[in-house]
């Protein structure tokens, strides 16, 4: 039974010479000529932080150093996030609350019917202290957004003015866990804490309220929908035209022990959500027009998933270090990696957990104790290259940057 909501308000040979150039750091371990032949040197860009302070810009084909910055973060994890268009990185430090936006080196210039692509120097573009313990971000449409869980606000980003003066507004939301996502010139945001999903004016006006649902986190948006993982299953906010409604999908029957969704992904090529569930190692997906869920369980706990940049593939990488690939339209397992990582959980002497970005057929999974990173292709499920990670520090986290612009 489905229950309402109710608003309340109304080159490719010049590649291949590169990765075997004996100036790279890279060790290749790829012997079929498939690696990247199609990128034509846009094979994009990693922003890597090591526990040290330090951050990092790679070339993402043969993880040459293009950048290296020091002594801007103090020592200890941050969280790395990449903006929607792959031209910036925004590196957060939770302790200390302050955030770098790193300029991938890629600009897009705006010619209507096309971008294009032209590269510069990584840099860092800006130091911001958008509020107490930045925590969800979300991008979209040139603008990318922050909630600050313990100051209840949410931070606005306008990346246009990013590479001159930047400018961050900000308004009052609530103090709590918050998980916000961008909707056109409206803000969703649903609460962990609260039953309320909220829906925002980028200005800070209440627009619509819906009430019903428990314990909301995780989020992702494609078209008209928007969900957040439930206690009860997923709240479903949906736009007409002219307003938003939402309901709750309960939970599936296939999930058991009191598993619930708690993590969400999206992709403007896939028609359905996919996320994972708090216990019992699930993944599910949800279509929001037929209703109709899958379930998927694995045999290893995992945090670490998401979509590749084409929408092909859901990968997933594992506590025992295994690398799935799975059919995002069927949940079907198509193959795994043993041991892409070695074990990716904390270890007790405090060694950071692997992590895990995405590309155009291929992931980058670091390993903090070998301070590697590796690339693999995902069409052939098989480790192709491995970056070493030079410095005291270990990889806290990566992420993967990429501009669909024309180089000419």
């Amino acid at each position: 039974m489905r229950t309402r909501l109710y608003p309340v308000f109304s080159g490719a040979l010049f590649l291949i010479a590169l990765l075997f150039s004996c100036t790279s750091p890279a060790r290749h371990l790829d012997h079929h000529d498939h690696y990247g032949h199609e990128h034509h040197g846009n094979f994009g860009r990693l922003v890597v932080h090591t526990d040290d302070g330090t951050v990092m810009v790679l070339d993402a084909a043969d993880g040459d150093v293009l950048a290296r910055f020091t002594g801007k973060l103090d020592a200890g994890a941050a969280m790395v996030h990449a903006n929607s268009t792959g031209e910036f990185a925004y590196v957060t430090h939770r302790s200390n609350w302050t955030t770098l936006v790193v300029d991938s080196g890629f600009t897009l210039e705006d010619h209507g019917d096309h971008y294009d692509l032209h590269e510069h120097t990584p840099e860092i573009q800006a130091e911001l202290r958008t509020g107490a313990k930045p925590s969800h971000f979300y991008s979209a449409g040139g603008r990318t957004i922050v909630y600050n869980d313990d100051s209840g606000t949410i931070s606005v980003i306008d990346e246009s003015t990013l590479r001159s003066s930047p400018v961050v507004t900000s308004f009052k939301a609530r103090v709590d866990h918050g998980a916000p996502v961008l909707f056109g010139d409206s803000v969703i945001v649903g609460y962990l804490n609260s039953p309320d999903i909220d829906v925002f004016s980028m200005e800070g006006t209440v627009r619509q309220r819906f009430t019903g649902g428990s314990r909301l986190h995780g989020e992702a948006r494609f078209g008209r929908f928007t969900a957040f993982g439930l206690e009860e299953g997923i709240a479903l906010v949906t736009w007409n035209g002219r307003e938003f409604s939402a309901g709750v999908a309960p939970n599936p029957s296939g999930l058991t022990g009191g598993a619930r969704v708690n993590h969400l992904r999206s992709h403007v090529l896939v028609p359905h959500f996919i996320g994972r569930t708090n216990t019992g190692n699930f993944l599910v997906s949800f279509d929001p027009v037929s209703k109709e869920w899958k379930t998927l369980q694995l045999s290893a706990p995992f945090a670490q998933f998401g979509f590749d940049m084409t929408g092909e593939h859901l990968v997933v990488l594992d506590s025992e270090g295994t690398l799935h690939d799975i059919d995002p339209d069927t949940l079907r397992l198509r193959g795994s990696l043993r041991s892409a990582t070695g074990t990716v959980a904390p270890l007790a002497d405090g060694m950071p957990a692997a992590t895990l970005s995405y590309g155009k057929g291929h992931v980058w999974v670091s390993d903090p104790a070998s301070s590697v990173i590796r690339l693999v292709s995902l069409d052939h499920l098989e480790i192709e290259a491995e970056f070493p990670v030079e410095g005291p520090g270990r990889i806290t986290a990566i992420v993967h940057l990429q501009t669909a612009g024309v180089k000419h």
